[in-house]
């Protein structure tokens, strides 16, 4: 889950069903594909809630590519305003 959406670049990331120490990937694509955003972070204990600020990223629509070491993918559309 990606929230708050629509944002003003701040948000927050919600996953479930990782395992403690299973790596992250996030990256953020802007409308034109252009990488904004990348990075990467492990699951720790209950730690499942991440935080970005994109505050410097155009007003728009991005996509936020987060996958894991364990192959899972998903992808979510962002509006930042």
């Amino acid at each position: 889950m990606v929230y708050p959406n629509p944002t003003d670049g701040a948000f927050f990331i919600l996953l479930k069903d990782n395992e403690d120490g299973e790596k992250i990937y996030i990256n953020v694509f802007d409308i034109s594909e252009r990488l904004i955003n990348i990075g990467q972070t492990a699951i720790s204990g209950e730690n499942n809630l991440f935080y970005l600020n994109l505050g410097h990223a155009y007003p728009g629509l991005c996509m936020v590519q987060i996958y894991s070491d364990k192959g899972e993918r998903f992808v979510k559309e962002l509006i930042i305003q």
